[in-house]
């Protein structure tokens, strides 16, 4: 608020910015993150980063329940490295999240991280862990380097996805397969039109 120049009243200057869009982005926002978050549980997908200087890693929700590990309350950040109030952390060492890996597969996982982190180049593995309740599943991890204004890498963020019924499944149709094939009764596959599909080496 000013005088005028005549020495009588004031003025008053006011600037209005249209935030019509702003407020509207948000609205969708707010109202697409319980769907993000249920896809992300459907999918059994998780996300994670690792801080490199620190050697720390942070969990999403998600990635909590694929390693059976209880939340630690109180982070709240993306992943994305922007503050967020809605989405918790966890945070733990690298060498305890490396951990949780199958003996041998542990040395995999660590190598293609390291390799990320050094080169920049993402990687894209499927692996067995052992959960905080020893279950052995199998996971797909997958991460890709961040940089920061200089071009000096300082993250790896990544997702993790529990596959175990995948390759529950791939197992089993393995086992199938040598059964269909070995057996010296001749077995046909055919479509629900009558259509074949399938003939092991016994029927032919």
């Amino acid at each position: 608020m000013a005088r005028s120049s005549y020495g009588v009243g004031h003025l008053l200057y006011c600037i209005i910015h249209d935030v019509s869009e702003r407020v509207e982005a948000e609205r969708k926002l707010r109202h697409s993150e319980p769907l993000m978050q249920m896809a992300s549980t459907l999918a059994r997908m998780g996300g994670w980063m690792v801080e490199l200087g620190a050697e720390t890693v942070e969990w999403s929700e998600e990635a909590c329940r694929i390693y059976d590990h209880e939340p630690v309350s109180g982070a709240t950040r993306s992943l994305g490295g922007r503050a967020q109030d809605h989405e918790p952390v966890t945070r733990v060492t690298l060498e305890y999240a490396l951990s949780f890996y199958v003996p041998g597969d542990r040395d995999r996982m660590e190598a293609v991280f390291r390799h990320c982190a050094d080169t920049g180049e993402p990687f894209d593995v499927e692996t067995r862990m052992c959960t905080a309740r020893d279950r052995e599943i199998w996971v797909r991890a997958i991460g890709v380097a961040l940089r920061d204004d200089q071009g000096r890498i300082t993250h790896v963020q990544g997702a993790l996805q529990d596959i175990t019924d995948r390759k529950r499944a791939e197992q089993s149709l393995r086992q199938w397969s040598t059964v269909f094939q070995a057996t010296s009764e001749g077995v046909m596959i055919t479509d629900p039109q009558g259509e074949i599909l399938a003939v092991n080496r016994s029927f032919s």
